[in-house]
């Protein structure tokens, strides 16, 4: 069951006023629960001749729901002034939600571009002192040369390298995911590593750093 609410109703019949046809409308309907919801945007090729039984009627094909929406006077491109945007991959936005994303996605753009000179014999002691756990992380300027910024694909080897560290250090009955294992528990002895420390390097390195995750 589709579970609209009386907004999502009144939004459809604005565009209906503003010139939105019945395709167009019940997209703008779609559109305004998905954003309730805590989507930026409509993806319409999920939606797409899918039969809406408690609204009686069944949304179009893709192709016929694109030319629809291009057709229509509250749809539009990134350029117009529109209610709604469609982009080019089947997406319908709320224009501001749009506006949202692509400033953005601009300012990440801007902060990943920015190039940072690090003293990493300094950043190595201090990582150390913060994080003293042996063999957690190459130090870093036995890896990058001096004066050099690392890019993404630096810390991806970084990570690799860690990874397949400890998946090595494992057991054979441990690699199969034995109940009993954990990765967050390494064996003692083997070569670990301090995901802190790690993300505190990518920090350093880089412009724009996105951490994620937990114990």
């Amino acid at each position: 069951m589709i579970d609209f609410e009386p907004i999502d109703r009144h939004f459809s019949e604005l565009m209906q006023r503003l010139g939105a046809d019945g395709d167009v409308a019940l997209a703008a309907r779609l559109l305004s629960r998905a954003t309730r919801q805590g989507d930026i945007c409509l993806d319409l090729a999920a939606w797409a001749g899918v039969s809406l039984e408690d609204q009686r009627c069944t949304t179009p094909d893709l192709d016929s729901w694109i030319q629809a929406l291009k057709q229509s006077p509250v749809v539009g491109s990134i350029e117009d002034d529109t209610p709604m945007v469609l982009d080019a991959r089947a997406r319908l936005y709320l224009r501001r939600y749009f506006d949202y994303e692509q400033h953005l996605a601009e300012a990440i753009r801007v902060l990943s571009a920015r190039q940072h000179v690090v003293d990493w014999a300094r950043a190595s002691r201090t990582l150390s002192a913060l994080f003293p756990h042996e063999g957690m992380l190459q130090k870093p300027e036995s890896v990058i040369p001096a004066g050099a910024c690392p890019d993404s694909s630096f810390l991806r080897k970084q990570e690799s390298r860690v990874l397949k560290q400890k998946a090595n250090s494992l057991d054979p009955g441990l690699r199969r995911g034995d109940e009993k294992s954990t990765l967050m528990q390494p064996p003692r002895n083997s070569q670990t590593v301090d995901y802190q420390a790690l993300a505190a390097l990518a920090a350093l390195a880089t412009g724009f750093t996105v951490i994620t995750g937990g114990p």
